[in-house]
Formats: structure tokens, sequence, C-alpha cells
């Protein structure tokens, strides 16, 4: 079957789908009636990351608080540092720049859930406002990892012109480490983006 020209594709870029999320400027989460996340199991915690406004927040603050989490994980021995620290400040530096757009006031909540089979780990913001490709792209983001498929970065998809600075491949990079990826709308209001990985 040819996906490409399926009027359904939301890989298709000149897709119906994709030209009518085109039309919008972004998406709010805040207007819609979509339920929360289930927090049920998880240790939260929240950080305040941005210290001055507009400015991102440190590097070595963000890997203080991700070596934390990876220190008080009982299965940190069945996962590998490296990989599990850099896809989770790829999520966290993602959340403080798109989702809360580097506003100092503004938090950003991280938690786990864990047990013999699984580790779920979540990443929220409190900015609620989405790129108006975002939902077509984390629909094909799933259609392509269920079926065992590599994906483009979100640049790539979208057809824009990468920004300084960035690479548009943070979906790309954690799809690597982790086994699932969901999307959500935090208590918080904005995005929370929930990776599981299984043992």
């Amino acid at each position: 079957m040819d996906y490409k020209s399926d009027l359904r594709s939301v890989s298709n870029y000149y897709s119906p789908i994709r030209e009518l999320f085109r039309q919008e400027e972004e998406i709010d989460l805040n207007t819609m009636q979509t339920p929360h996340f289930d927090y049920e199991g998880f240790n939260r915690d929240f950080f305040y990351l941005t210290s001055q406004e507009g400015i991102p927040g440190s590097y070595e603050k963000r890997r203080g608080i991700i070596q934390g989490l990876y220190d008080s994980l009982e299965c940190r021995d069945r996962i590998s540092p490296r990989p599990f620290r850099s896809c989770l400040d790829e999520i966290v530096r993602n959340a403080e720049e798109h989702g809360n757009e580097f506003n100092k006031d503004k938090k950003i909540g991280i938690g786990f859930r864990e047990d013999k089979n699984k580790l779920d780990v979540l990443v929220e913001d409190e900015g609620g406002r989405l790129h108006n490709e975002f939902l077509p792209y984390i629909l094909d983001i799933k259609d392509k990892m269920d079926q065992g498929m590599s994906f483009e970065g979100f640049y790539d998809y979208t057809q824009e012109q990468v920004p300084d600075g960035h690479s548009g491949s943070g979906l790309k990079t954690i799809s690597y480490f982790y086994d699932d990826v969901t999307f959500h709308k935090s208590d918080l209001g904005g995005l929370l983006v929930c990776m599981s990985k299984y043992f």
C-alpha cells in the first residue's frame, strides 16, 4: 500500500490532515477537555530551572537533578547511565525551552515509577502551547515505532529551517533508548512526556 499518498497519512506533508493542522497557529492544551495524566504510583519532584528570564538554566543544574533521579532508582543496575541521562536531559531541555519558554516562574516536573519489569519516567511543563504540527508528528512517531521503523527529526518532518542551536531530533534520540513514548496533558497545564523502558 502507498502510505505516502494516503489521505489519512500524517507522514505525507501534503495530506489534508497536515494541511488542516498547518492552518492553526498553535495548539493550546488549556482550551482542550483532554483528561490529565494518571500519576498513580509516580514519585514526582518539581524544579525551577530558568533563573533569569529568557535564558536557559545551567547544564550543571539539570545534570545534578538527573543524576539524583538516577541514583534513587532501584533498577539503576539494569539501565545504562549515559543514555538514560542524555535522553532525560534532552526532554528536560525541551520542556524548559519549548514548553515553558524560559519563563523563570514556570516549573518542570520530573517523576518515575518502577517495578521489576518496567521503568516509567515522566517530564512535564507548564507551557500548554504546542507547535501546530506537533500532534501529527507524534502520531507519525507512534505509527513508526509500532512498526519498528525509524522516523524523522521534527524540523525534517515540518520542512522548516532548523533554528540555531537546535537539532529537532530529541524524540528520535530517546526512541533508541526507551521502548515506548507517550504524550499527555499534565495537571500543570502543559505537555507531559512519559517514557517507558521494559526489562
